[in-house]
C-alpha cells in the first residue's frame, strides 16, 4: 500500500500526477512484522524494556489485547515502551500496533523467578559395584559444574540437572564436587564405598506380636541396602531401610497366628534374604493394677473416683450395676492403661444413716477383652450424713383426755414418704410410729385428722 497512492519517485521523493512533477513529498509506508519478546526480570518484578517498532512506518497506535493489571506501556519514538512491577512466574502481554498501512503484533513474555533460597549442601555416598562405579546424583535445578575432586579413575559430567560419576577405583575414598545455581554455590560430597556382600550382624526387639501394641525389630547389615520385597507381613505393620538396618514397625491390627516375615534386600553387588519367625502374643487375662480401696460418695457433691486396670488391649466397658442414682460409670483409655472412673452427684444417701463414712454397698462393673469377661467389685460409702435427723426415728402423739375429738385406737394416720412403718395405739389414744425414709432429703409425711404428731422426745396436744 502507498500512502501517497501514486507512483513515487524513488530516487527524487517527488510524485508524479498526470506526468506532472508536484512538490509534495512523499515517502513510502512500510508494514511492521509480529514481534516475540522473552524478558526474565530480576526476582522484585521491576521490569522497563524498550521495544523498537522499525522498520515500520511512524506514527503507530498501540491497542492492549491481553495485558496483566501491573503491565503498563507508552508510545516512544520508533517504538513502545513496557514496564512495570510484575509478580512471581511467566505471564503474556499481547498488543495490537496499527501504523497508516498495516497492523501487526507484539507479544511479550515476562518471567519473574521466585525469590532465591541460598541452596544447602549435598551428602551422598555412592557405592561402587567391585570396583566399578557408575552413579547418578539429582542436582538442584540449573546446577553448572564449578570444581570437582575425585579419586584417581573417576570422571565427573553434569547433564542437566544430573551429576554422573563414572569410572574406576580400588579402595574406598571420598569426593567432593563444588556447583552453582543462580542463588549461590553449593557442594556435593560423599564417600565413593567398595560393595561388598551384605551380611547380617545382628538383630534386636521380639517378634511377639499383640494386637494393638506397639511392635519393633531390627536386623542390622554391614552395608547401605535397598529393599526389593516383603512377604507375609502381619496387617499394621511395615518394613523401612535405613541406615545399614532393617526396621519393622507399627502396631499390629489384628492377631494372625505364627508365621516367618521375609524381607529381600540388595546393594550393587549382592543379595540377602532377611527372615523372622513371628508368633501371636498370648492373651492377657484383665487385672486390676490399682487399689480398689474404700470409696466414699458424699450426697449431693460431684466427685469421681477410678481404677487402673491393666491386661492386654483393648478393654471394653460391657455394663454395671448397683450405681449409686446421680452417678454414671466410664471407661478411659490413656495410652493403653485403662481406669475405670465413677462420677457425678448422688441424689441421695446410698446407705442407711447409722453408716455415716463407713462402706455400705458395693457397684460391680464388668468389663472384658479377647480373653474374656471380667467382673470388678467397687466398694463405696458416704461422706457425710447430710440426711436432716428430724426425718429418722420414731413419732409419737398423746391423745386428749378431756374431748371426744381426740385420737382413738380406730383413728386413721396417714403415712406418705416412708418405705417401712409400724403403727401401735393403745386403748388410750397415744402411741408411736417407726419408719424409714424412702428418700433421706425428702422427710415421710404423717398426718391425722385432728392431731399433729412429733418426732420422739417432744409433746403434741391435739
Amino acid at each position: 500500500m502507498n500512502k501517497c497512492n501514486d507512483e513515487i519517485n524513488k530516487y527524487s521523493g517527488t510524485v508524479i500526477v498526470d506526468n506532472e512533477f508536484l512538490d509534495q513529498s512523499c515517502k513510502e509506508c512500510v508494514a511492521g512484522s509480529d514481534i516475540d519478546l522473552s524478558v526474565t526480570t530480576p526476582t522484585s518484578g521491576v521490569f522497563d524494556e524498550f521495544i523498537s517498532l522499525l522498520p515500520a512506518t511512524a506514527p503507530y497506535t498501540i491497542v492492549p489485547i491481553d495485558i496483566s493489571d501491573w503491565c503498563q506501556y507508552d508510545i516512544a519514538t520508533d517504538g513502545m515502551r513496557v514496564y512495570g512491577t510484575s509478580v512471581t512466574g511467566t505471564a503474556k502481554q499481547i498488543f495490537s500496533i496499527t501504523n497508516d498501512c498495516d497492523e501487526f503484533r507484539v507479544v511479550v513474555e515476562i518471567t519473574t523467578p521466585s525469590a532465591c533460597i541460598a541452596p544447602s549442601n549435598i551428602t551422598k555416598n555412592v557405592t561402587s559395584n567391585k570396583g566399578s562405579l557408575s552413579v547418578q546424583v539429582t542436582l538442584l535445578a540449573g546446577s553448572t559444574l564449578v570444581s570437582s575432586e575425585v579419586p584417581d579413575g573417576i570422571s565427573v559430567q553434569v547433564l542437566g540437572d544430573i551429576l554422573y560419576l563414572n569410572g574406576t577405583i580400588t579402595t574406598e575414598n571420598t569426593y567432593s564436587i563444588e556447583l552453582s545455581t543462580p542463588c549461590g554455590n553449593y557442594t556435593v560430597s560423599g564417600i565413593i564405598q567398595i560393595c561388598k556382600k551384605i551380611t547380617l550382624l545382628s538383630t534386636s526387639g521380639t517378634t511377639e506380636f499383640e494386637k494393638g501394641t506397639v511392635a519393633g525389630f531390627t536386623w542390622n547389615v554391614d552395608s547401605d541396602i535397598e529393599i526389593e520385597s516383603v512377604a507375609n507381613l502381619p496387617n499394621g505393620l511395615s518394613v523401612s531401610a535405613s541406615n545399614k538396618s532393617v526396621i519393622i514397625s507399627g502396631t499390629p491390627s489384628e492377631n494372625t497366628g505364627n508365621g516367618t516375615i521375609s524381607v529381600k534386600v540388595k546393594n550393587p553387588c549382592s543379595n540377602l534374604e532377611l527372615k523372622a519367625k513371628f508368633t501371636q502374643a498370648p492373651c492377657k487375662v484383665i487385672t486390676v493394677t490399682g487399689d480398689v480401696g474404700s470409696n466414699i460418695l458424699k450426697v449431693d457433691v460431684a466427685g469421681e473416683f477410678g481404677n487402673v486396670l491393666g491386661g492386654k488391649t483393648p478393654i471394653e466397658l460391657i455394663g454395671y450395676t448397683d450405681i449409686p442414682k446421680g452417678m454414671t460409670v466410664s471407661l478411659v483409655n490413656n495410652s493403653g492403661v485403662y481406669s475405670i472412673v465413677i462420677s457425678g452427684t448422688p441424689v441421695y444417701d446410698p446407705c442407711a444413716a447409722n453408716d455415716t463414712g463407713n462402706i455400705c454397698s458395693s457397684a460391680l462393673v464388668t468389663v472384658s477383652n479377647e480373653c474374656g469377661e471380667k467382673e470388678i467389685s467397687i466398694p463405696y460409702g458416704i461422706a457425710t450424713q447430710t440426711v436432716p435427723a428430724y426425718c429418722i426415728g420414731i413419732y409419737s402423739w398423746v391423745a386428749p383426755t378431756l374431748t371426744v375429738w381426740g385420737v382413738t385406737a380406730n383413728s386413721t394416720i396417714t403415712i406418705t414418704g416412708a418405705s417401712e412403718s409400724s403403727l401401735t395405739v393403745n386403748s388410750f389414744g397415744s402411741g408411736s410410729i417407726t419408719m424409714t425414709a424412702n428418700d433421706p432429703l425428702v422427710c415421710p409425711t404423717i398426718s391425722h385428722p385432728t392431731c399433729a404428731l412429733v418426732r420422739s422426745g417432744a409433746t403434741s396436744i391435739c
